[in-house]
This record gives C-alpha cells, sequence and structure tokens, in this order.
C-alpha cells in the first residue's frame, strides 16, 4: 500500500515547498493536492526536484527509470549511464512527455509502497510506537502522542523516546511531549491528557522569581497557544500546553496540538533572548544525549509554512462560514452576537446576568465572562488567525491580576483544570484574561464552538477555585 510517510522527511518537506505547500504537514497536504496513490500531476508540478533529489539520492529507483526510459528510446543515446553522474546527465536531456510521467509516477508509486521505506532506512533511531509494541490499541494518549511523533515528521536521530512519550530537539531548546495514563472522565469515558513543554530559561535566581512574574505576564499575550511559566521552586520557565484528549475528539485536538507544539517550539527560539534580556538566567539550551548540539533548526521551525504559504483566496481562515458556525452554536444557550471577522459572548461565571442586563436593569453586577473573537488582527510573527479573548470581570488591580494570572497559568500547565492550556492567562485591557491565538493554518469546522465551551468549562472552573462549588445548572 503507497504511503507518503514512506519517503524521508526531508523529501516531503523539499516537494511541499516546491509546490506551495506546508511543510509542517507535508505528508498530509501532498496526500490532498496529488492523491494516494498520486497521480501524474506530482510529476507535473515537483520533476525537477523529484529527478535531482528523489533520484539523485535512490540508486535502484534512479536505474529502473534510466532503464525504462531508455527501452523507450527517450533521452541522450550518448550519456554513459554506468555511472551515478552519467545517469543523472541522462534524466536532465530527458523532456517532460507523456511516456517520462507514466514512468516516473510508477516508479514513485513502488517506492512509496515498498515494505522497508526510506525513512527507515536512512533512521539512527528505531521508529517504534512510544511505550513499544505491547500498548494496547485503546490507550488514546499513545495513540496521540505517535500521531504527533509521525504527523511532525520528527527527526529520529534528535529525538528520545520513552514509555509514554518523548523529548526532541527541534534546535537548541528540549520540547518534551507526554501522555498520562488513561482515566476515566465525568461521562465515564477514558480520556489522556497530553502535555508539551518547552524549556526557556533555568537558574533564575530565588530573588528574582517575583519579577520574572511581571515579565511573564507581558511577553504572554503573544505566546499564540501556550502559557509561559515560571516554577518557584526551580527556578525554571518554560512554555506549557496541556490538553486533555478522548478517542471521540481526538480527531479535532490531535492536529491543533501538532500545530501547537511546532508553535511552541518556534516562539522558544524568538522569546528566549528578550527573557533573558530582563530575569537574570541561563538560556535552557541543551544537546541531544547521542549526537550533541543540533547544529541547524529543524525546518519545521518555518514560519511562512506556519503563517502559510498559499495565495490570500487559497489560504484558510477562520472568518465568514466558520465565524457564523461559531455564532450559530453560542446562541443556543448563551449571550451572542457576530459577524465574519468579529464575535463576543458571555459565559456564566459567577452567575447568567449579562453585561447588558447589568447596564439596562442596573441591578447587581455584571456575573458572566465575556468572550471575543476576532479574525481581522494577525500575529506578529504567525500571521492571520483568530485571536480569543476570555475576561473575567473582576475588580481587582494590576498588580493582582498579575499574580492570580500567574497563579492560574501554573495551576493549568499541572493538569489541574478541566479546560485545555492553548493559550495563556495574564492582565489584559484591565482584566484578568485568558488568551489563545489560532494561526490560519488550523481553521477547521467545529474549532470554535469547542473552544467556547471550553471557555465556558474554564470559566466554572475559576469560580469554584476563587469563590467555591457552583451551581452546576448554571452551564
Amino acid at each position: 500500500m503507497f504511503r507518503w510517510e514512506n519517503f524521508s522527511k526531508a523529501l516531503l518537506r523539499e516537494i511541499a515547498r516546491d509546490t506551495g505547500l506546508r511543510v509542517t504537514f507535508a505528508a498530509d497536504d501532498l496526500a490532498e493536492r496529488f492523491g494516494t496513490p498520486p497521480t501524474v500531476n506530482l510529476v507535473d508540478a515537483a520533476w525537477p526536484l523529484l529527478r535531482d533529489r528523489w533520484l539523485g539520492g535512490a540508486p535502484g529507483h534512479r536505474k529502473n527509470v534510466v532503464s525504462a526510459l531508455r527501452s523507450r528510446g527517450l533521452g541522450s543515446k550518448t550519456a554513459k549511464v554506468a555511472s551515478k553522474a552519467g545517469q543523472m546527465e541522462f534524466l536532465q536531456s530527458c523532456r517532460l512527455s507523456p511516456n517520462l510521467r507514466e514512468i516516473v509516477l510508477k516508479e514513485f508509486i513502488a517506492a512509496g509502497s515498498a515494505e522497508e521505506s526510506q525513512t527507515t532506512a536512512t533512521s539512527t533511531a528505531p521508529r517504534s510506537r512510544p511505550g513499544g509494541d505491547n500498548v494496547s490499541d485503546d490507550d488514546i494518549g499513545i495513540a496521540a502522542v505517535e500521531a504527533m511523533y509521525s504527523g511532525m515528521m520528527i527527526d529520529d536521530a534528535w529525538a528520545v523516546r520513552r514509555p509514554r512519550g518523548f523529548t526532541w530537539w527541534a534546535f537548541r531548546h528540549a520540547q518534551h511531549i507526554d501522555a498520562d495514563e488513561p482515566t476515566p472522565s465525568d461521562d465515564g469515558a477514558l480520556g489522556s491528557t497530553i502535555t508539551i513543554r518547552t524549556e526557556i530559561l533555568r537558574d533564575v535566581p530565588e530573588a528574582d522569581r517575583l519579577k520574572a512574574t511581571s515579565v511573564i505576564n507581558r511577553a504572554n499575550p503573544s505566546q499564540a497557544l501556550s502559557a509561559l511559566v515560571c516554577d518557584g521552586e526551580s527556578g525554571t520557565i518554560d512554555s506549557y500546553s496541556v490538553v486533555r484528549v478522548h478517542a471521540d475528539t481526538a480527531d479535532l485536538w490531535t492536529p491543533l496540538l501538532m500545530v501547537s507544539a511546532v508553535v511552541q517550539n518556534l516562539l522558544a527560539q524568538v522569546i528566549w533572548e528578550d527573557l533573558a534580556l530582563q530575569i537574570p538566567g541561563q538560556p535552557s539550551h541543551s544537546a541531544h544525549p547521542a549526537n550533541g548540539m543540533r547544529p541547524l533548526p529543524d525546518e519545521l521551525l518555518d514560519v511562512a509554512a506556519i503563517a502559510g504559504q498559499q495565495s490570500t483566496d487559497d489560504r484558510p481562515s477562520f472568518s465568514g462560514p466558520l465565524m457564523s458556525e461559531l455564532l450559530r452554536f453560542a446562541e443556543q444557550w448563551s449571550f451572542a452576537n457576530g459577524e465574519d471577522t468579529a464575535f463576543t459572548g458571555e459565559v456564566p461565571f459567577t452567575g447568567t446576568r449579562t453585561s447588558i442586563e447589568a447596564m439596562v436593569h442596573g441591578e447587581g453586577p455584571i456575573e458572566t465572562a465575556m468572550v471575543q473573537v476576532d479574525t481581522a488582527s494577525s500575529h506578529p510573527l504567525l500571521g492571520s488567525g483568530a485571536f480569543i479573548a476570555m475576561k473575567l470581570p473582576l475588580n481587582v488591580t494590576e498588580e493582582e491580576a498579575v499574580t492570580v494570572a500567574a497563579a492560574l497559568n501554573a495551576l493549568e500547565a499541572a493538569g489541574r483544570a478541566p479546560s485545555k492550556l492553548l493559550g495563556s492567562w495574564c492582565s489584559f485591557e484591565d482584566a484578568v484574561a485568558f488568551l489563545t491565538f489560532l494561526p490560519a493554518v488550523t481553521a477547521r469546522s467545529g474549532l470554535l464552538p469547542n473552544l467556547y465551551l471550553d471557555a465556558a468549562v474554564r470559566a466554572r472552573w475559576v469560580n469554584e477555585a476563587l469563590y467555591g462549588p457552583s451551581d452546576p445548572t448554571t452551564l
């Protein structure tokens, strides 16, 4: 059976880049564009790259293609095809004819259908499942971790596997991705919490850790799908994303977790130096235990690929239909209004009295948390997407807001919240707020409604943390 993943990560990324697709999800995008197995459109779009990079490094397949082309009278009659140089000279003499398309495609499909893939053949470490071959197929945590490892096309040479996760180096900062043991959720369904943690700074002096909290508070709004957290005991600053997945939600959250891991890694390379200028400490640079420091960044840290390489017309977008989907969902059970690029809704916090009801009737304080979505603005590094802000109606000072935000980030990073840590708490526009930025590449049906529901879960959790258990009927 043909599988795009049977080719090396580097080759897939080069083909994706050459054909205007995302290198972050090269295998998926190539499958969508060219099919599985691919059609002759692949050869039309990428023949020079296939010739020079694929056939140039695959002697057996190169020999088969050269032999088939010569048998049909194609190409140079004088090229000496006994050597690699002669074979490459011959291939460069061949024009992109129907016969060449047919022969190259047939050999490419054969290569992608081989049991011993190029990826496996050139690996420096085995691509075994996390946890080994004895892991149950219904272990959703292991399945999600494996999907991330495979989907991100992580280079085995820069990874260390362990029973329920792995550590890898996209460049100088180690990133740890782990799944806890599956446990029953409130509805009885087994779920597993996936934690993504990227090391940023270490050895922050104890006397500077309070200052670090304020610096982190200013940095967190730009962290997109993660939260920077300072560990008051160890003096480390790391970036976290935490999501609990179930069998029926893995298809929605696992792709977003992959983007979160890549973005978290990318931003780590950008922000550590800025933090180090303001906070005494050392950068958390580290080396692979066997292969040392990675000399060059992984191609996943390609900002253009994350932001989207397509034209404006083809690029995924949260504006329009996906915002309408969110509005239809929210209107069923809460106050909400919106348009193509902007949305405002309110979810219960201490009660259900909305801002409009409080303003019109003048009876008591606002009891709901405001949720706003903006798809017209863009992230300074990641480009277009959707900003999501949930603001709590707390009457606190700026200093108190920073303290509350830091505490909530730490609790969520430790997996002690029922909500998904895909963003961060910070003081924002005179409020304690949870901020998320979804890059346009993540746009898909169902995501915004699920994150709106998650905002409601998060608001109830914070209310209970501050004031004690609330009435579950408010949701």
